[in-house]
């Protein structure tokens, strides 16, 4: 049984039974084999990272402690014979595959260190930690099954439905070849753009690493039409204040100016205004509305070719 907390950290309850055989001797004498059984039951409690939570194939490692009761039949220090309880401590690695949306498939190997063998002997040091108690390891492999899930993390949703076609709508300037005589006149215009995908480190102005394929494709259009202009206009959700909102806004939209600027855009041709939380385009009381609240839009200026009658 576990509980994610976010994407990447979880806390897991196991319970657990094992028989182990082990061979000791006594005296530390060859001739004197003494073969032990012991019969484990362990309840743990692990806290798991996820490496890449969203991934087919999510690795992760597990840091825990736990409590064991065991039974040592044959035991080489007689105290120890019969019922015992212990605790232990676990490190581990594993993997989900996750087969859907309900199930997934766990397999890890853990190193466990705690006392089970019944031998006492004070010279011993067999802990992974340099203890005088006992270290086993186990792999397994289990199946998982979602009973209930929260709302579903933005990390693992795709980009919105229509991002590639949205930032093929920059406007640009076209020239229409004649075969006859036509006058023309230059028609002045504005478009407005959101650029879905443009996300932020949170509470921060820190560009995430996928927004820079669509920041790239807009750089790569203004270079194409050097007398189109553009004010970029920076949005948040509402949690915070309204005036802290209207500065982080304002400190993001200007990041995005100075990547535009480092890639070679003229700074002449870039305006910037902060909006705060004005203008919400979903609602602001689900997770994933307040995600498409915090953007970024482009209003595009420019001129296009028209006949004059």
């Amino acid at each position: 049984m576990q509980k994610n907390f976010n994407e990447h950290t979880t806390l897991r309850l196991k319970t657990s039974f094992l028989r182990m055989k082990s061979l000791s001797y006594k005296n530390r004498t060859p001739s004197n084999r003494i073969n032990e059984t012991t019969s484990l039951f362990s309840t743990d409690l692990d806290f798991l990272y996820h490496f890449i939570p969203y991934s087919v194939i999510s690795p992760y490692m597990l840091l825990g402690f736990g409590a064991t009761i065991f039974n040592v039949e044959n035991a080489p220090t007689p105290s120890r014979e019969g019922a015992n309880s212990d605790y232990e401590m676990n490190l581990g690695l594993g993997a989900n595959l996750n087969l859907s949306s309900d199930w997934a498939m766990r397999v890890y190997h853990t190193v466990n260190d705690n006392g089970l063998e019944g031998n006492s002997d004070l010279d011993e040091i067999k802990g992974i930690l340099g203890s005088n108690g006992d270290t086993y390891m186990t792999f397994c492999v289990g199946a998982l099954y979602y009973f209930a899930k929260g709302e579903e993390s933005d990390l693992c949703k795709e980009l919105p439905v229509g991002v590639k076609e949205i930032i093929k709508e920059v406007p640009v300037v076209v020239e229409k070849k004649v075969t006859d005589t036509v006058f023309v006149k230059s028609v002045p215009y504005q478009k407005k753009l959101v650029l879905f995908g443009v996300n932020f480190e949170f509470d921060k102005a820190t560009l995430r690493p996928e927004s820079y394929p669509i920041l790239d494709h807009v750089v790569k259009e203004l270079k194409s039409h050097p007398d189109v202009r553009v004010e970029i206009l920076g949005y948040t959700d509402s949690i915070g204040t309204e005036l802290y909102n209207l500065r982080l806004s304002k400190r993001r939209a200007e990041k995005v100016k100075r990547f535009l600027i480092e890639q070679g855009i003229s700074p002449s041709r870039i305006y910037t205004k902060a909006m705060g939380e004005s203008n919400p385009i979903r609602s602001s009381a689900t997770r994933i509305g307040r995600a498409f609240n915090r953007r970024i839009e482009f209003k595009i200026f420019g001129t296009r070719k028209v006949k004059k009658n």
